[in-house]
Formats: structure tokens, sequence, C-alpha cells
């Protein structure tokens, strides 16, 4: 009664299929026997998956038990063996690991089944949260095996003997008289978990017998306060949202422990992984104001860039592309460069509308072209001649759109600085006898 209570959560009746992980252990044959009895309202179809995975000298006589097993009790069985040959010298759990879950969805997109059901229980559960704390990380890895989970795309693992401890379907195994098999590489105290399983929980049974119950409780209160965060930050990080990054004088007016959290997101949806000494260096680097315009290497691909009031994530090949020829403007006549309009004009062949944006010459200035910032590059404002330099420092030009700037020039003297779709006009002086004047409009593609 407890399992079908855990199933029901699920929500999968007798019109869904779905997929066991067996590995003839007590936990998997408890778990099929377990869904073998549940009423027929919720018994889902049931199909068989085992992976032979030659690690030791049973394993053939595992194999023979649960093809007879299936065939005794009409179930689709699916294996498949992991040759010795493709055994690696390390890290072989992870990759017979990950050896079983593509065979897993090999078999569910073949058989379109959506979901693969292991036998995970509450031990398990402690075990996993006790070896992260041992190893350390983020505090979200602490919230440790989910009842359901995502597989890939539309496909689930679900998980419903989360709340059993291993002993009670070893008792549930002996009352119900099912055969199964030790592994005997479970009892080699050469693996952390192994370690931890007979060496660490025992203990912390025996100085509190509900441990496994309270590991539970404290995930589930874990799991509430990092998604009740989660949702906090993400409505933060929308407030910070600008047009191509997020606001940093805002960002920096937050607490710290905001802007880490906000930062951290952030590096999470680029699915850039970075451990706590980098985090806090990036902070650092986007509290530093001394320097408004800098970039932060956080790996071979992706840097942190701050422009003035804005930072963003860029790709080291997102440095944009300007044109790097000038394009000479011709007396009477329209020049299109980018997004611009330019024309230079003689006073009598041009009438000025009043949408304009133009100045007025009082001689047709030498070879004026359209082109890139030279480094002594001036142009007359009001308050007399600046360099062009100083007008970006001034403007707070980020130095994309410095190196993306326009300038329509004669020699070093500028006329225009063309820009973000803003348009800066040199200033002239309005009683002077105006011959010529320069028009330039912003041409939406």
């Amino acid at each position: 009664m407890r399992f079908l209570t855990e199933w029901k959560k699920f929500n999968l009746g007798c019109q869904d299929k779905v997929l066991l992980a067996v590995s003839t252990g007590v936990d998997s044959m408890s778990l099929v026997d377990l869904m073998q009895h549940l009423p027929l309202k919720w018994r889902p179809q049931i199909q068989i998956a085992y992976v032979d995975h030659q690690l030791r000298q049973q394993s053939a006589l595992e194999t023979q038990f649960i093809q007879e097993y299936c065939c005794k009790h009409h179930l689709k069985l699916h294996s498949k063996t992991w040759k010795k040959e493709m055994h690696p010298q390390t890290g072989i759990e992870e990759q017979a690991r990950n050896f079983r879950y593509q065979f897993f969805q090999d078999v569910m997109q073949k058989e379109k089944i959506k979901y693969v059901i292991t036998a995970h229980h509450a031990d398990d559960q402690a075990e996993t949260f006790l070896m992260k704390l041992v190893r350390g990380g983020q505090l979200q890895q602490l919230v440790g095996i989910e009842p359901k989970r995502l597989l890939f795309l539309g496909h689930y693992v679900l998980r419903p003997l989360l709340n059993f401890s291993k002993a009670e379907l070893e008792d549930y195994a002996v009352k119900h008289k099912l055969q199964f098999f030790q592994d005997e590489t479970n009892f080699d105290d050469d693996v952390l978990r192994n370690r931890i399983r007979h060496q660490v929980i025992p203990k912390l049974k025996a100085e509190n017998p509900q441990f496994l119950k309270h590991i539970q409780a404290y995930q589930t209160q874990l799991k509430m306060t990092l998604e009740n965060q989660q949702e906090l930050v993400r409505m933060k990080l929308n407030q910070l949202k600008t047009t191509d990054g997020w606001n940093l004088e805002k960002f920096n007016q937050l607490a710290i422990a905001q802007r880490k959290a906000i930062l951290k997101q952030i590096l999470m949806q680029k699915k850039l992984p970075v451990n706590e000494n980098q985090c806090t260096e990036m902070l650092q680097f986007l509290a530093n104001q001394q320097k408004p315009q800098q970039e932060y290497k956080i790996n071979f691909q992706k840097r942190l860039r701050k422009e003035y009031q804005t930072f963003k994530i860029v790709s080291e090949t997102n440095v944009q592309n300007v044109e790097k020829d000038s394009v000479a403007l011709k007396l009477n006549q329209w020049t299109f460069v980018k997004n611009y309009q330019i024309g230079i004009f003689a006073a009598d062949k041009y009438q000025v509308t009043a949408d304009d944006l133009w100045i007025g010459l009082a001689s047709l200035p030498a070879k004026l072209c359209v082109r890139h910032r030279l480094p002594h590059d001036i142009m007359e404002t009001k308050i007399g001649h600046k360099k062009i330099r100083r007008i970006f420092i001034d403007q707070k030009f980020t130095n994309q759109q410095r190196q993306a700037a326009l300038l329509v020039a004669t020699h070093h003297e500028i006329l225009a600085i063309l820009t973000n779709q803003q348009i800066y006009l040199s200033h002239f002086n309005e009683n002077a006898t105006i011959r010529y004047i320069m028009v330039i409009k912003y041409r939406k593609r």
C-alpha cells in the first residue's frame, strides 16, 4: 500500500509503457515484484532492461536468471552486454553508468517508452548526500536523487522507492521469497560509496534510527529553498536585463549575496561552470569602477565584458568586423554607407527640411570621405577643438562602438561621427556664409 501511494504520485496507469532497469539485485527484483502487484488500474505495461557488465564471474548466471524470469512472467526483455574489451582502466563506474543509460535511451526511443524506472532507495539517497558533502561543491548539488528527472527530451527517469530503506526492501524480498543475486563488489571498501555504506551510515543509524528520514526531510527543504531562491534570482535578472546584457550600475548596488546568486545564474544559463574563486574574481572585476571598460577571460571561448553601465558574456570571436577602406563623397549626390545616407550639396541645389540633420559649410572640403578613426582626428565643438578619442570617452562609447564608428572627414578634421544609430555633427558658425550643406540620414534596414 505504501508503494502504491508513492506510485500514484507519477500519475501513470495501464495505458502507459515503462522500462524497468533491473540488475537482479534485491532492490531491483523487489521493484519488479512491487510493480507486478500494482492494481490493474495503476499497473503500467512493463518491459525490462538489463545490462551484463561482465564485471564479475556470476554475471552469466544473472543473465540466465533474468531471461528465465522474464519468460516465466511474460515480460519483454531488452538486454545488452558491456564487453570486457570496452572497459576503461580508470573511472569504470562512471563509464558503466554511461553505457547503461545510453542503452536505456536507445530502447526507449525504439519502443516509444517515455519512462525508465530505477530502484534507487533511501540508503542510496543518504550515501549520495554524504559523498557530495565529503567531496564539496555547489549547494544545489546536495539536493540529491530526484524522484523524477528528465533523461532526454520528453523522456524521464522515475524512482518510486526513494522513501523505502534498504532494510525494508530486503525484508520484502525475504517475506515474498524473491530470488536475487548479491553483487560482491558492493563489499569492496576501496570504493568511497561502499565505505560510507558499511562504516558511516550504520553508525549514524545507531545514533538515530530516523537518520534516513531526516536526510530526506532536509533535502526536501533544501530543494524548496533553492527553488524559491531561483525564482527571486530570475525576477531580479529580468529587472537588470538590457538590450544586449545586464545593467552594471544596478547590479553593483545589490547585496553581495544577491550579486553572487545572479552571476551564478547567468553563468549557468550560458553553461559556463566556474569555481568559487573564479566567481569571486568576477564579482571584484565587475565592482572595479577604476576601469569602466575591461574583459575577464572565463575560458578559452568566453569572456565577461563590462562597458560602462553594461556587462555581458561574449565569445572570443565576437568582435565586430568593420570596413577599413574609406568611401569618397561626391558633390550633389547621395552616398550610402551601412545604414547612413550622406550627401554634400551646393546650397542652392538642396532645400533643407525640418527633418534633416545637416551642417553648413563655407567651402567645399578637399578629399571628403567616410572612414574609421585615426589617432590624431579632431572635431570642432561648441567649446573648441576636441580629439575624437576624448569625445568617445565623454560620450562613454564602448570599445566596440569606437571600432565600428564611422567618421565623415577631411584629412584629420571630422565633420560628423556616426555610431549606434546616433549622429554627432561638428559645430559650425551659423553667421558664416553657407555655400554648401552636408545632410546625413539614418536609414533602418
